[in-house]
């Protein structure tokens, strides 16, 4: 009798998780993040560097959309002579990803990172990701630059 009970178990349990074929449809959530929350740039002296950031959204549409971004200055460590950030970028039709290409010159930049921040624009209707930290500073010619990042957990002070 056992055994045929767990048999019988066994056989519901098979059939219910196997049975959960519904698919579900994505949601038309107007969500648009950076790739990342933090990215190092450097620049060799005395000349310039572009850096592409790529930008995701939630979903795809038929026709390009257009975001603004904006640069924090209240955050901003780095001369505003030192960087050129478009005002906007464009996620073109059919795909979920944008290009925005920042450039950034040797103008009063340390070997020591001077923060750089940006920000999506927000709208009525449009869910935005986290600020873009960028790095800025300039390339070490003649050594090696180390940086390290120590990541505490909850309890860091065990």
């Amino acid at each position: 009798m056992k055994q045929i009970n767990k048999f019988l178990y066994l056989a519901i349990t098979v059939l219910v998780m196997n049975s959960c074929t519904e698919e579900i449809e994505p949601l038309e959530t107007a969500f648009v993040t950076f790739e990342k929350n933090a990215m190092d740039i450097t620049v060799d002296p005395g000349s310039q560097t572009e850096k592409e950031i790529k930008i995701y959204s939630a979903n795809t549409t038929g026709s390009d959309r257009t975001f603004e971004v904006d640069v924090i200055t209240d955050e901003t460590e780095v001369d505003a002579a030192a960087y050129i950030v478009p005002t906007s970028f464009t996620i073109p039709a059919g795909t979920n990803t944008g290009i925005l290409n920042v450039t950034l010159n040797d103008v009063n930049l340390s070997l020591l990172d001077q923060k750089l921040v940006l920000r999506i624009k927000n709208s009525e209707n449009l869910f935005v990701g986290d600020d873009l930290v960028l790095a800025a500073s300039q390339n070490c010619v003649d050594a090696v630059k180390v940086k390290i990042t120590l990541g505490f957990d909850n309890w860091p002070e065990e």
